[in-house]
């Protein structure tokens, strides 16, 4: 009897924890839906994979009662990999309408007319799913609209461990997806931009943050942005966008910057 109510326990304790934090709930929630749905269960696999492993990894960091932030990235991650799925799957989808489209029109004698406007047709829906994916993946990397260009931000704790410039490995997927908006945009060069807080030397900050937009830049161009396109700088501490009086204001600071230049510059 006192195994059975242990157990009973347990499983309390693992639903309240789910309840405790909304975005794990949440992101779980989106993800059942989608995987309920044939065609994105389907057409969507990948990035569902992926949303699976980023709910466990969330899941893991709260029940080892790691910072909430990092709880909070994970289910962030989950959430937006599941949207990527859905609009991945519809995608598809469209793309098996315009095929058979034109297994339909071949069947058909149509007039040269009718053939080119129905073509127009096809290549409009294409086009306009087109966007919605890159406009999807865009929001995904929560990428600002500047006077030069988008600006992607990463933060240093995510992408590395403390006063070291090599990418732990769980960056390279968030390095992959933005490798593959930046190569839906080949006419404009990238900007890496390197950024470190107040704490310590000033010169071994300046160096460091060098070494680090080097490393994403690298990265960036293994997964096929033309290296002639990239460019990689360290502004140290420089440039802060929050106070570096708190944990909080330095966590901020230190971040490399990914600039998508307006064409032209």
């Amino acid at each position: 009897m006192r195994v059975t109510s242990v157990l009973l326990a347990l499983a309390c304790a693992a639903g309240c924890a789910h309840q405790m934090n909304p975005q794990v709930t949440s992101a779980e929630a989106a993800y059942q839906q989608a995987a309920a749905d044939p065609t994105v269960a389907s057409k969507g696999s990948v990035q569902l994979y992926e949303a699976r492993k980023n709910l466990d990894q969330a899941e893991q960091a709260f029940n080892k009662g790691e910072d909430k932030e990092v709880v909070d990235h994970y289910a962030y991650l989950a959430t937006r990999r599941v949207e990527i799925a859905r609009a991945t799957a519809d995608k598809t989808s469209a793309q098996e309408r315009v095929e058979t489209l034109g297994a339909q029109r071949d069947s058909v004698v149509l007039d040269s007319r009718t053939r080119e406007a129905d073509n127009a047709r096809a290549r409009a829906e294409m086009a306009e799913i087109t966007a919605q994916s890159l406009r999807s993946e865009i929001a995904d990397l929560e990428a600002k609209q500047t006077q030069r260009g988008l600006v992607i931000t990463l933060q240093n704790d995510v992408l590395f461990d403390v006063d070291r410039s090599d990418l732990k490995p769980g960056a390279m997927t968030e390095l992959q997806r933005l490798a593959s908006v930046l190569n839906r945009e080949p006419q404009r060069r990238v900007q890496v931009e390197g950024h470190a807080d107040s704490t310590g030397d000033e010169t071994h900050n300046l160096d460091l943050s060098r070494r680090r937009a080097e490393a994403v830049a690298s990265a960036l161009i293994q997964d096929g942005v033309e290296p002639v396109r990239v460019t990689a700088q360290g502004l140290g501490e420089a440039q802060p966008v929050a106070t570096n009086a708190t944990p909080e204001g330095r966590q901020q600071n230190r971040r490399v910057e990914v600039v998508v230049l307006e064409p032209g510059k």
